[in-house]
C-alpha cells in the first residue's frame, strides 16, 4: 500500500508541476502580449496571388523576425510599440518593404505581394526561378536545420512516377532500384533502414516482414505536394533516424488561391514483352467558404506496367582438363567420373541466360479537408491510400561446361539446367491523420492524432 501511495503521490506532483509551469508561462505571454504588439500578415505573388512558402520578414533595426508557413501566411509576436520597416525577401522576387507602427496590445496585419525579377538582355529574358522551385529554395534556406525540397512544379517537370525516383534529383540522396524502377532511398550513403519516412510529419509502418526499410515506389508522385528530404536531426524530431528524414506532403486545396483542376495520362510501349504502359491520374481541389477558409482536395492516381529484361550472368573460374581417347571421347575412371588431368584458368565455369516478365499495378487516391477559421487556428483531416502489386516471373536456363580438352575453349560438353521462378508481392499502405495548430501570442499549440 505504501509503495502505491508514494507512486500515485509522485504522479500527482507531476501534473501539478506541469500545471504550474503552463500557467506561469501563459500568464507571462499574457502580460506581454497586453504590452507588446504582433504583425501577422500574407506573402503572396503579385501575379497570379499564389502563396510563397519560406519568405523572409524582417524588421529591419531588431532582432525580430519570422518565416511564412505553407499557406504564405507569417507572424511576429512580442513587438515593442513603435514605428518599425518591415521587410520581406524571396528568391527570385524583388524585395518587399513597408513601414508600420505597432501599439500596445493591438495586432498589425501587413501583407507583402512581391513581384518577379527578371533581366532583359538584347535576344532573350531570362524570368529568374520558376516559381515552385524557387518556393522549394525559400524553405530551404529558411529552415532551421540541413533541409532540401522538391516541389510540386519540379515533379511534374520530370517523368518520375513514384516518390523515391523523384527524390533522385536532390543531392546526397541515391536510389535502389528494382527492375529499373526507384524503390528504395539512401540519404548521404546510408542504408535504407537507418532513415525514418513519414507522410505529413508522421511515422509511416514498412511493409517487409522483419525490416523498418521502408518502400517509397509504392506512393505516386503526382499525390505529393512536395518532399522534404531532413539531413540533420534536431531536438524537436524523432531520434529514430541516423541518416535523415524523408517526409512526403499531401496536397491540399489551402495551397492554392483558386479551384484547381489536374489530369495527367501517359503511356509507353515495352518492346521486349510487346505490351504497353499506362499511366493517368487526376487531383481536384477547392475553397469554400464566405471568407474562403475552408477546403477540400481529392486525388486518384493509377499506373500498370508491363516490363520485360534479359539478363545474361556468367562466371569465370578454374576450368577441368580432362582426358579423351582417340576417338574425342571422355576417359572414365572405375567408378565412371571423367579423368581429370589439368586445369585451364579464367575458363567459363557457367553461363545463365534469364528473361524477366514483370508487371506492376499501382492504384493510389488521397484526400484532404482543411479548416482555417482565422490566422491564429487552423485544422485539417488528411488520408492517403496507396496499393501496389507486383509480380515477377523469372524464366532461367544454365549452362554449365563439363570439362575441357586442350584450352579453355574446346569445350568437352555441357549440362543444361532449367529454372522458373515466379513471385506474387502485394502492399498496401494506408495513413489517416487529424490535425491542429493554435497560436497563442507567441506560443504556438500544435497536435496530430494519426492512424497507419
Amino acid at each position: 500500500m505504501r509503495k502505491k501511495f508514494l507512486k500515485s503521490t509522485g504522479g500527482s506532483f507531476f501534473v501539478i508541476m506541469i500545471v504550474l509551469i503552463v500557467s506561469v508561462v501563459g500568464t507571462t505571454q499574457l502580460l506581454m502580449a497586453q504590452t507588446n504588439g504582433r504583425i501577422i500578415g500574407h506573402v503572396s505573388d503579385a501575379q497570379t496571388g499564389d502563396f510563397l512558402p519560406g519568405a523572409n520578414i524582417i524588421i529591419e533595426g531588431t532582432s525580430f523576425g519570422s518565416a511564412s508557413d505553407r499557406t504564405g501566411m507569417y507572424r511576429i509576436a512580442n513587438v515593442l510599440p513603435g514605428k518599425y520597416t518591415l521587410s520581406v525577401i524571396y528568391i527570385g522576387y524583388k524585395d518587399f518593404s513597408a513601414e508600420i507602427e505597432v501599439t500596445a496590445g493591438s495586432t498589425v496585419k501587413q501583407d507583402a505581394a512581391l513581384a518577379a525579377i527578371y533581366i532583359e538582355t538584347e535576344e532573350i529574358v531570362v524570368e529568374g526561378l520558376r516559381q515552385g522551385q524557387s518556393k522549394a529554395l525559400s524553405i530551404q534556406k529558411s529552415s532551421n536545420n540541413i533541409k532540401n525540397v522538391v516541389s510540386e512544379e519540379q515533379m511534374e517537370k520530370f517523368p518520375d512516377i513514384n516518390s523515391a525516383e523523384a527524390m533522385q534529383r536532390l543531392p546526397g540522396i541515391s536510389v535502389q532500384r528494382d527492375q529499373g524502377e526507384g524503390r528504395y532511398v539512401q540519404i548521404r550513403g546510408t542504408p535504407p533502414r537507418m532513415n525514418s519516412m513519414k507522410i505529413n510529419g508522421e511515422n509511416i509502418p514498412s511493409p517487409e516482414a522483419g525490416d523498418r526499410t521502408a518502400q517509397m515506389d509504392i506512393i505516386p508522385a503526382d499525390q505529393l505536394a512536395s518532399i522534404e528530404v531532413i539531413k540533420a536531426i534536431t531536438p524537436d524530431m524523432d531520434a529514430n533516424a541516423i541518416g535523415g528524414a524523408v517526409n512526403l506532403i499531401t496536397k491540399s486545396a489551402l495551397d492554392y488561391e483558386k479551384p484547381v483542376f489536374n489530369v495527367t495520362a501517359g503511356g509507353g510501349y515495352a518492346d521486349i514483352l510487346g505490351k504497353g504502359i499506362y499511366q493517368g491520374a487526376v487531383n481536384y481541389g477547392k475553397r469554400f467558404g464566405e471568407n474562403k477558409d475552408i477546403g477540400i482536395m481529392f486525388g486518384a492516381s493509377y499506373l500498370r506496367s508491363d516490363r520485360g529484361s534479359h539478363n545474361n550472368e556468367m562466371e569465370w573460374g578454374d576450368g577441368k582438363q580432362l582426358e579423351v581417347d582417340a576417338n574425342g571421347d571422355v576417359v572414365e575412371d572405375a567408378e565412371g567420373d571423367p579423368i581429370e588431368i589439368g586445369e585451364f584458368p579464367w575458363a567459363l565455369e557457367n553461363i545463365s541466360l534469364r528473361h524477366y516478365d514483370v508487371r506492376r499495378d499501382r492504384l493510389g487516391f488521397s484526400s484532404s479537408f482543411d479548416y482555417k477559421p482565422d490566422n491564429d487556428n487552423s485544422y485539417s483531416i488528411k488520408a492517403i491510400y496507396d496499393n501496389y502489386l507486383d509480380i515477377e516471373t523469372r524464366n532461367e536456363l544454365t549452362v554449365e561446361p563439363v570439362g575441357f580438352n586442350t584450352a579453355a575453349t574446346d569445350g568437352l560438353g555441357a549440362e543444361f539446367v532449367h529454372e522458373m521462378k515466379t513471385r506474387d508481392q502485394a502492399v498496401s499502405l494506408y495513413s489517416i491523420m487529424g490535425s491542429g495548430e493554435n497560436h497563442f501570442g507567441a506560443l504556438t499549440l500544435d497536435y496530430s492524432l494519426s492512424y497507419n
